[in-house]
């Protein structure tokens, strides 16, 4: 199973362990099969928010803008002006096992009004929000319930 692969069953297991969050996994048709094209890869509801991650996975430091599809980032930047919603890319950086948390308005400012082609760590370590977890061998157990509140603490 490949590293993008792991973060999200990882993200999900950890998600679902809690009774008071509802974790939706959309199906991820391979190259948009049968016309299906997901926004995101998670659906996430804890009251009083409704969370869209899209999740990815990498190595190095940066994730470069072109790995999220139109279909993606303008279902997301659609998804940013329903109250109550949360819109966003959740980066694990695998090199440094950090992963964060970058909402779709913070993604929007930095590639159409600053320039930037990708997202780099460093700006996920000023501006981000971390996903803290604990590693158990060569899998993560994250800490979604704190995540998801201080998500909602910023974001909401």
């Amino acid at each position: 199973m490949n590293a993008g692969k792991v973060f999200e069953e990882d993200f999900r297991k950890s998600a679902e362990s809690y009774l008071e969050i509802d974790v939706n996994r959309l199906k991820d048709p391979v190259g948009g099969q049968a016309g299906v094209r997901n926004i995101c890869d998670f659906i996430v509801y804890t009251f009083p928010y409704i969370f869209y991650f899209e999740l990815k996975s990498r190595q190095g430091n940066t994730l470069n803008f072109k790995e999220i599809t139109n279909v993606q980032w303008n279902g997301l930047v659609k998804k940013s002006a329903k109250h109550g919603a949360i819109p966003g890319v959740l980066v694990d950086y695998s090199d440094h096992n950090e992963s964060y948390f970058v909402h779709i308005d913070d993604l929007v400012q930095l590639r159409d009004v600053e320039g930037k082609k990708s997202l780099h760590i460093a700006y996920c370590r000023e501006h981000g929000i971390k996903l803290h977890g604990e590693r158990k061998r060569t899998r993560f157990a994250y800490y979604v319930q704190n995540f998801l509140r201080d998500i909602g603490e910023k974001h909401g």
